[in-house]
């Protein structure tokens, strides 16, 4: 199968969008994150099957569709963060989770199914050789794996052809992203393999860099959202203002997956007591805290 890399001895992946990082032990072999497309999915099972004769133990980072396998997909043990158990398990808490209620049909580019996962863990568990990392943010039980000297970081950190994409990277709670990018800042200065789904495979100064421009994007979104709302304005007013700003293309699809990001953020400033809503003739809106 050419989709097929090595990332050093024992650490295997399948390129794509998710990346998919395939490990063998001596009694299965786990597969972390296959995916939404089920003809790349059954491939690699077809690959790992054929190789290495083993069961297959799937797991998963978080619950986001593009990162759970298609439901026909029904062989092997699964497993995901306790956090994202009913939402893997439930195509209506998926789209709630993006949407903020039941979406519309089609609204979304990515098919969203349920899987039936088999056992839900924690952060202190290991499953099998390979050790969670909790590195929520992205979503709220969103978590890396280790094994070796690789990790796989799911999407913790972006690659800068996505952030270029959608300016403002999908984070449900914006403190948590960064507390968890600075975990895996310290990771990259012990030399680790960080795996990206949707990015290169990196390490060492590029792995710090990388991470470094990626904490920069969401402490400038910050500063931007404090920018704009120097005028009240609502949250869709806001969310439309800064993705025009800084995406290549706006879609109604990317408007309702930034919104939930802008969202995040505008929780912190309010606790922060730097930003406070404002109920006017037009609507709900938010402006800068007088203190």
């Amino acid at each position: 199968m050419n989709i097929i890399r090595k990332v050093k001895s024992g650490i295997y992946i399948a390129i794509g969008s998710p990346t998919t990082m395939i490990i063998p032990d001596e009694d299965a072999v786990y597969i972390v994150d296959l995916g939404y497309n089920v003809d790349r999915a059954k491939s690699i099972i077809n690959y790992v099957n054929k190789k290495y004769n083993k069961s297959i133990k799937f797991i998963f980072s978080h619950s986001h569709p593009d990162h759970i396998s298609n439901p026909k997909i029904t062989i092997g043990e699964k497993y995901i963060h306790i956090y994202e158990y009913s939402i893997a398990n439930s195509t209506l808490l998926k789209e709630i989770l993006l949407y903020g209620a039941k979406a519309p049909k089609d609204q979304f580019t990515l098919p969203i199914n349920n899987l039936e996962i088999d056992y839900p863990f924690n952060w202190n568990d290991n499953i099998g050789p390979i050790e969670l990392i909790p590195l929520p943010g992205h979503s709220p039980g969103h978590t890396g794996f280790k094994f070796k000297e690789a990790i796989y970081v799911a999407d913790t950190v972006f690659g800068d052809k996505l952030i270029r994409r959608v300016g403002i990277p999908f984070y449900s709670d914006h403190r948590e992203a960064l507390n968890s990018m600075r975990k895996l800042l310290e990771y990259a200065k012990n030399n680790y393999f960080l795996i990206l789904s949707h990015g290169p495979i990196i390490r060492g100064e590029r792995a710090k860099e990388l991470i470094e421009r990626n904490i920069k994007v969401l402490m400038n979104l910050k500063r931007k959202v404090l920018e704009k709302l120097v005028k009240p304005m609502t949250l869709n007013e806001l969310t439309y203002k800064l993705t025009s700003e800084l995406a290549l293309e706006i879609t109604s699809e990317l408007l309702l997956l930034n919104e939930v990001t802008i969202k995040s953020i505008i929780s912190e400033l309010i606790d922060e007591n730097k930003v406070e809503f404002q109920i006017t003739n037009n609507g709900l809106k938010l402006t800068l805290r007088n203190n």
